[in-house]
């Protein structure tokens, strides 16, 4: 190769475009306009692939280990050894807590990107997209009795590790996590502060349940289980009261019947109560 060709394969397209305006060549400049739409989507488009043939390698090799655990800690217990089956335990928890944070991290780092580079509208349709894709799973809990919707949604919450207790009432069940697995432990960590904190939505608006300065990784839960479920269902599944402060608890009320819903759930998420709701 010439020395000159040489030289070019070091530099990005903004590196010989500013070049080119340097030297006062715009015409040069303007060529090199054509490439820059796709320059660093092909990287894009190579890392997604990486994560799509990496993460379900990750995740059979976590399933793995899990039912090796699981065989290890019964076998713990045949043999009566009881602290063998505590470490056990714990070191079966310490391994899903591990993969979980690494991807809650990550996840909750895009949804980061997606607000700071393209704003609120498009995190909004971020997490819409991906609600539309679960929708299958929100069908299967709104055909579901209450009870039933419950028990399952005390299964996922706790399997983010969190503390959740849940109590019942004449017209609600209510679901208290302190702290909540997933945002609520950011919180706690100290993940939304610091040198590389975590993004916070400044302005109030629906996906922060009208409140300024919200954690980002919690505005998924007002678009997942409040406002697509009232455009689906005409009623959110999941009620709300997201924690301000690192030590608040992220309270979860499942209504028995949704005309029991308060109207000032809908109002904060700039909707308004359905009429045949009210």
């Amino acid at each position: 190769m010439e020395r000159k060709e040489l030289d070019r394969l070091g530099l990005r397209l903004e590196d010989e475009i500013q070049a080119a305006l340097g030297a006062g060549d715009r015409q040069r400049a303007l060529e090199l306009t054509s490439g820059l739409a796709k320059e660093y989507v092909l990287m894009h488009k190579g890392l997604r692939q990486v994560l799509e043939l990496l993460l379900p390698w990750v995740e059979q090799t976590f399933r793995n280990g899990q039912t090796a655990l699981a065989t290890e800690i019964t076998q713990a217990i045949e043999a009566g050894d009881q602290e063998q089956a505590t470490s056990l335990l714990e070191r079966r928890t310490e391994q899903h807590r591990d993969v979980h944070d690494i991807v809650l991290r990550f996840w909750t780092e895009l949804m980061g990107y997606v607000y700071r580079q393209h704003g609120d509208a498009q995190l909004y349709a971020m997490h819409q997209h991906l609600a539309d894709q679960l929708r299958p799973a929100f069908d299967k809990w709104e055909g579901l009795p209450v009870g039933e919707f419950v028990r399952q949604s005390a299964f996922l919450l706790k399997s983010h590790l969190g503390n959740l207790t849940v109590t019942e009432d004449d017209e609600k069940f209510t679901l208290r996590q302190d702290p909540c697995g997933s945002g609520g432990r950011l919180l706690r960590a100290g993940e939304y502060e610091g040198p590389r904190p975590l993004a916070r939505v400044e302005a109030a608006q629906p996906i922060t349940f009208g409140r300024p300065g919200f954690q980002i990784y919690c505005s998924h839960c007002a678009v997942w289980n409040n406002l697509a479920t009232i455009d689906w269902y005409g009623h959110p599944q999941w009620v709300h009261t997201p924690p301000e402060r690192p030590d608040d608890p992220c309270i979860i009320h499942i209504y028995k019947q949704a005309a029991s819903i308060p109207a000032e759930h809908y109002e904060r998420l700039g909707r308004k109560k359905p009429a045949a709701e009210a």
